[in-house]
């Protein structure tokens, strides 16, 4: 919507696949994994709430149920709320296009895999 085009935000390209311990690819995964490994209850309980898994509420809904607590907190009247919900809404709608985007161009195993 704000955005010409989804390639506005390309990411660029991940590095190759690969197995190989001394790859760019492997040196990724590897410096994530203590983050992974070592995580405390706090983490776990970030992860979970920016999870949107099975049973939660949506990527976009999960940022419009954030600008609903802030409009709710600041008591914004109803132009203040359409105004932040249309910005939120926008941008959601632009970076969804944008992840996708990337997501089909560069088509790579996923982390989790």
């Amino acid at each position: 919507m704000a955005l010409s085009n989804a390639g506005r935000c390309d990411p660029g390209p991940p590095p190759a696949y690969s197995e190989d311990p001394n790859s760019p690819f492997y040196g990724e995964a590897k410096l994530r994994l203590p983050a992974v490994e070592e995580s405390y209850a706090g983490q776990t309980t970030i992860a979970r709430y920016w999870a949107d898994g099975p049973g939660t509420i949506s990527g976009p809904g999960h940022s419009l149920a954030i600008v609903n607590e802030i409009v709710m907190q600041q008591h914004a009247n109803l132009a203040q709320a359409a105004e932040a919900y249309a910005r939120a809404g926008i941008a959601d709608a632009d970076a969804l296009t944008a992840i996708w985007s990337a997501k089909y161009q560069y088509n790579l195993i996923r982390p989790v895999t």
